[in-house]
């Protein structure tokens, strides 16, 4: 991915890319005749489920220890001679989790087959089913979305809780906008037209008003001091205030810019145009359009289909 200044060596895998990779292999699985599915909680539970209710084959979720080289979650019957099992996880990488869950369902007497998502140069081993990423990108999957921003740190990623941060739109959620012709033909009066208006009675469903939220506006940073008052004077809170620094950047440029330099892995836009091409620009990002008036709300996909 690349836009305005963000240029990571990282490609995110979207629910919709995991199930195309599943479906893609559906018939090749089904003619291997495995006996048992083995997902690895939690990375393998979603391509492990769609793999289950797409074949048939029974499903086990197990965790695998790392510390002590163990697995659990999985019966220790031993298996029909020649009886296959696949194992599922999100990546083959340079982890030992794989490796010890693959050795435990040998050991037993399975033989074992490898399905993942992704695998790069580091894998420890060869999956049977499974991407190859090379040049050193590294694969994201939707339920490590924060990992797509430039600036997360290691507080971020203590809890899982942390790793989630919703990022807000602001004139058109939380308030009326003024109408675009008056900002052309008076701007100041617009300015001061807007600093008196009084916020919406409802707040979209994603806003928490505790201060661990973002605001990304379109409107130019000039106007910062007169939007941090309005916005502690009807009481709300939250982490960091960006707007726009050029006029000449499109306003979904400057909201994308910010939502991949933050991480921000959920957004809500007043303007149905800005949220779709927001969408486009940061795939990895949950994008809504919300209209502040109505309280309408609708998740905006923003995924070209995959093909093969």
């Amino acid at each position: 991915m690349a836009f305005d200044g963000v240029d990571a060596p990282r490609r995110y895998f979207s629910l919709h890319d995991i199930e195309t990779h599943v479906l893609l292999h559906r018939a090749q699985i089904l003619r291997r005749r495995y006996r048992r599915i083995a997902a690895i909680s939690r990375g393998g539970l979603y391509a492990g489920a769609l793999l289950s209710h797409t074949t048939g084959i029974e499903l086990a979720s197990i965790q695998v220890d790392r510390g002590s080289a163990t697995v659990a979650g999985c019966d220790e019957a031993a298996p029909q001679a020649g009886a296959a099992l696949l194992l599922v996880d999100d990546i083959a990488g340079k982890g030992y989790t794989l490796v010890i869950a693959q050795r435990h369902f040998e050991r037993l007497g399975w033989q074992v087959d490898v399905f993942v998502t992704a695998s790069d140069e580091l894998s420890r081993i060869e999956p049977t089913y499974g991407i190859r990423l090379s040049g050193g990108v590294r694969p994201v999957f939707p339920w490590e979305r924060w990992i797509m921003g430039q600036e997360f740190d290691d507080q971020r990623s203590a809890k899982d809780e942390d790793r989630w941060l919703t990022g807000f739109d602001l004139d058109g959620v939380f308030l009326d906008d003024v109408p675009g012709p008056l900002y052309e033909e008076n701007l100041a009066l617009a300015l001061a037209m807007r600093e008196g208006f009084a916020p919406y009675a409802q707040r979209p469903p994603q806003w928490m008003n505790d201060g661990s939220e973002v605001i990304i506006s379109g409107r130019m940073d000039t106007e910062t001091p007169q939007t941090r008052a309005w916005l502690a004077a009807h009481g709300l809170a939250y982490r960091s205030l960006h707007l726009r620094e050029r006029l000449d950047l499109p306003p979904p440029v400057h909201k994308a810019g910010w939502i991949a330099r933050l991480g921000v892995t959920e957004f809500v836009e007043s303007e149905l145009w800005q949220a779709e091409e927001i969408a486009r620009l940061a795939p990895f990002c949950v994008v809504w359009h919300y209209d502040g008036r109505t309280g309408s709300l609708a998740r905006i996909d923003g995924q070209v289909p995959a093909r093969r």
